[in-house]
């Protein structure tokens, strides 16, 4: 039955019913006149449908039967979908409607989780598979030595425990597990976290798995170390044995013009211009790939002309580590007074302490901005000692082959 529309006190417009008939065999939402204080009139279609409200409202009746049309439709066909299942499966839904209802999910939830986290990588290779295979590529890349050895070192050990596992069933909870278990230290843990993680977010370009489980657990609290440097009269001992053990020109070029050791390893005299005062660190010798021209100053050149050979790599390769060590100790600086990278560390503090100026240090360490160069790179060196270390000059009159040189440009 039709019925005038009214309006409450607040001129907000009441529904009226619109009596439609319905036929027994199929359900049809109601649909409503409403009728405002303006005049104008619209149609509403209302109904709930498992639990959820629908309120949908159109200029004309015909949009308002049309769209409840389409709703009895819809859930006449989905009806019908839901009697073609065998009791077997019907049975199956209540099991997990029941599994659900503590979490207030739906079985489409539940459904649609499982796809994207585990069906989507049914054929994801193993944890020790992907490690394999993602090595092999590193390898093809020409990823330098040592990088390739600390990579194969951690990701195969991350392989040792989750092998048989996809990456995509590894929780956040087991990872930080192991991550303790791995490294006490946290900067050693923190390492493993790194490598782990770039592990996953290969994976995931591959569409191994859906994240990166790493983000999960927590960075270590590490807590600030004192950059450890070499101090001058370590320094002018390690100068007068440099030559015999064949590390003269790898002392000159670390200690005075701030090359990484890996560098100077992989460093060829071609790349040593003594008459234009540089050294050239090219791309496929730099630690970031990029090349950059380092200025040779009255120091560092004055060593390097000492060096006998100047063709070939500037560090000879043969039995380097046991010449480095027989080197410090022939100096007589014992392991625990060897901070880790103190002569890179020693050349940026004392060119710091000598120039103060901290853009032109860490561009000559290779250094974007001055944030790394401050938190890793800088100890605390006065003026005076500065100097002295700037002042160091070869003597064949000295015993010890090291003499101060006061007017010593840097």
């Amino acid at each position: 039955m039709n019925t005038e529309s009214v309006t409450n006190g607040n001129n907000a417009a009441l529904p009226v019913e619109d009596g439609r008939k319905r036929t027994k065999s199929k359900w049809l939402p109601a649909v409503h006149r409403r009728e405002y204080a303006s005049g104008l009139v619209s149609w509403q279609v209302s109904c709930m449908i498992s639990g959820h409200r629908i309120r949908e409202t159109f200029a004309t009746k015909k949009q308002a039967d049309d769209r409840a049309a389409e709703i009895g439709n819809q859930l006449e066909n989905e009806g019908k979908q839901a009697l073609a299942l065998g009791a077997e499966h019907r049975v199956e839904m209540v099991k997990c409607l029941a599994k659900l209802e503590p979490f207030a999910a739906t079985v489409t939830e539940a459904v649609d989780y499982y796809v994207d986290r585990v069906l989507k990588f049914r054929e994801s290779p193993t944890v020790a598979d992907a490690v394999q295979r993602l090595l092999a590529e590193k390898e093809s890349k020409n990823v330098r030595p040592s990088t390739m050895r600390d990579l194969r070192h951690r990701w195969e050990r991350f392989a040792a425990v989750f092998g048989e596992r996809k990456l995509n069933e590894v929780t956040g909870d087991e990872l930080a597990a192991w991550l303790t278990k791995q490294a006490s230290d946290p900067v050693n843990r923190h390492n493993y976290r790194r490598k782990i993680g770039s592990l996953y977010r290969l994976a995931m370009k591959k569409k191994w798995t859906a994240e990166n489980v790493v983000e999960q657990t927590e960075r270590p609290e590490m807590a600030e170390t004192v950059i450890g440097i070499l101090r001058v009269n370590q320094v002018t001992r390690l100068l007068a044995h440099a030559d015999a053990h064949g590390l003269l020109a790898f002392a000159a070029l670390g200690l005075f013009a701030g090359v990484r050791p890996d560098e100077l390893k992989r460093l060829d005299w071609s790349a040593v211009n003594i008459k234009r005062r540089q050294v050239v660190i090219g791309p496929d010798i730099a630690k970031t790939k990029q090349q950059r021209i380092i200025p040779l100053n009255d120091t560092a050149l004055a060593w390097l002309e000492e060096c006998d050979t100047k063709t070939g790599l500037v560090t000879a390769p043969e039995n380097f580590r046991k010449r480095f060590d027989a080197w410090r100790k022939a100096s007589g600086v014992k392991l625990q007074d060897w901070p880790k990278d103190c002569i890179r560390h020693s050349f940026g503090s004392y060119h710091y302490a000598q120039h103060n100026d901290p853009v032109q240090t860490a561009g000559l360490m290779g250094h974007v901005g001055v944030d790394i160069f401050f938190r890793h790179y800088r100890a605390l060196v006065d003026a005076d000692e500065a100097a002295q270390y700037w002042s160091l000059r070869p003597s064949k009159e000295s015993a010890d082959n090291v003499i101060p040189f006061q007017q010593a440009a840097v």
